[in-house]
């Protein structure tokens, strides 16, 4: 399941979040800029368990930076791909936590999810020495803290059915469970064949999301909830989820766009199909910005900035029509009122 959006509104800009997506953008360009020196930098700005245990046990060898490194993984990826799908749960959940609970409050909390995920990992894997990178851990926490925030949200996301991708409305009371679950049981699996060479630090976003939920727990009763600023449980048309949802649709195709033109992946067969028809259909959109935003190429990538305008964009108009249409729907459901009538006494 690919979450496209949700159905609960914020209060204020969510600045917070959009610099964190930023900040992974840019180091991961960076990332690409690096070329062979790329491994050096990983291993550098990653946590590599064994030192961390290393540097508890006192050893002398280990420098005691080792333990910024608990922060500085949270912004580099391996991969477009695992960028691409950290960034999409960060930009649907990251604003309403965010909303919750403040800027600072907020950026500090992501933190601290992303640092004691780490911490998880390295706790179940001590001898690894493989770098680990991501902000995959944060964004567990982040989940943990929405289901904790808004148990009563709905979220809407993509569910295969045979060669399509249909949108399907699921309560996150069942979402983000069946997240949690997965990522579980794929660490207990992972117990008995943790490979040399990485993979997916599935009990980083278990504990992660665990510590996100405690986390949450602890500070509900400290801030204020969100019925005492608007009022959240008001039905959301229709109308504006749909519209909100086809915007950032298209934005997330956008996105992809960005990053297959970024990474030119030489395909064949029904990928390249595939690529060559998700072209087709944003060309239209990305084509009247290209002189405003041209396109960047460093050493050998390139970066089409007008296909992240459009998505931005899209996101923003998304956002903007859906509430015109709820604020609308609102006004003409209010009640009426009832004027006196002309025997009534004033």
């Amino acid at each position: 399941m690919i979450p496209v959006t949700d159905t609960v509104p914020v209060r204020r800009p969510s600045y917070v979040t959009l610099g964190l997506i930023g900040a992974c953008l840019l180091a991961f360009l960076w990332e690409l800029s690096l070329g062979p020196h790329l491994d050096g930098a990983v291993r550098r700005y990653g946590v590599v368990p064994r030192l961390l245990f290393l540097a508890l046990a006192g050893d002398p060898r280990v420098p005691g930076e080792v333990w910024l490194t608990l922060f500085t993984h949270q912004f580099f990826h391996a991969g477009w791909a695992h960028l691409l799908g950290n960034m999409l749960f960060l930009w649907i959940f990251g604003d309403n936590v965010e909303d919750r609970l403040g800027h600072l409050p907020y950026l500090g909390f992501y933190l601290a999810c992303g640092a004691g995920a780490a911490l998880v990992q390295a706790a179940i894997t001590p001898t690894s020495t493989v770098p680990m990178v991501g902000a995959s851990g944060a964004i567990a926490g982040v989940l943990g803290a929405y289901l904790v925030f808004y148990p009563a949200a709905t979220v809407v996301a993509l569910v295969p059915a045979f060669l399509f991708l249909l949108p399907v409305e699921i309560p996150a009371v069942i979402f983000l469970p069946f997240w949690f679950v997965t990522q579980l049981l794929s660490g207990l699996a992972a117990i008995t064949r943790v490979p040399a060479t990485g993979g997916t630090a599935f009990w980083a976003h278990a504990g992660g999301f665990l510590l996100g939920a405690a986390g949450a727990l602890a500070l509900k009763s400290t801030i204020p909830g969100p019925g005492r600023y608007h009022a959240l449980h008001q039905p959301v048309p229709w109308a504006a989820r749909l519209a909100s949802a086809l915007a950032d649709m298209v934005a997330s195709l956008l996105l992809v766009r960005f990053f297959l033109v970024m990474l030119a992946p030489q395909t064949r067969g029904l990928g390249q199909y595939l690529i060559n028809l998700l072209f087709a259909f944003t060309e239209p959109l990305v084509a009247p910005f290209a002189e405003f935003a041209p396109a960047l190429r460093l050493n050998r990538v390139e970066l089409e900035l007008s296909s992240l305008v459009v998505a931005v964009a899209l996101h923003l108009l998304g956002g903007v029509l859906g509430w015109a249409i709820t604020a609308a729907a609102h006004f003409w459901q209010r009640p009426k009122p009832r004027w006196p009538g002309p025997g009534s006494a004033g």
